[in-house]
């Protein structure tokens, strides 16, 4: 369901018996038209008077409940701070993030996080017994909290 009015795609919940609005997708602009693809794996969404176009990845959620399903994990996103930066990645917002942002002050988040369960920080780190540059990374939280992640 498009809403012109925010600019954005709502997306409906249609397994219960009462749909429930379970997200919403901003495409930058007012949505007028849209059309999924064959595989019914991608939205291409009309933005305006049709001069913009906004690509929308339905499959991502699926993705997600199968590596749960699965594995019996909790997927995490593993990205750099610039790749969604126009968007893009809002299904997949709920996930944990571990962002990839080589700084000593605070990381970039791509949109839509606000926070980071992982950070990248360097790959020219040192580890005893490893030959070589290792990546370094940090994890937002105790070291408890970290054995609840499993």
């Amino acid at each position: 369901m498009s809403s012109q009015r925010d600019d954005e795609l709502v997306v409906l919940d249609l397994t219960s018996p009462s749909p429930t609005v379970s997200g919403r997708i901003h495409v930058g602009s007012q949505p007028n038209k849209m059309i999924l693809n064959r595989a019914q794996t991608r939205l291409y969404v009309a933005n305006e008077d049709a001069a913009q176009l906004s690509v929308v990845d339905v499959a991502t959620g699926f993705w997600v409940d199968r590596v749960r399903a699965g594995l019996g994990v909790e997927p995490i996103v593993y990205t750099g701070g610039d790749l969604w930066r126009n968007g893009g990645a809002e299904l997949l917002a709920s996930q944990p993030l571990w962002v990839a942002h080589y700084t000593q002050g605070c990381p970039m988040l791509p949109s839509p996080w606000t926070r980071w369960t992982f950070w990248q920080h360097t790959d020219r780190g040192a580890v005893p017994g490893i030959d070589g540059a290792v990546d370094l990374d940090q994890f937002a939280g105790t070291l408890g909290e970290l054995h609840a992640e499993r």
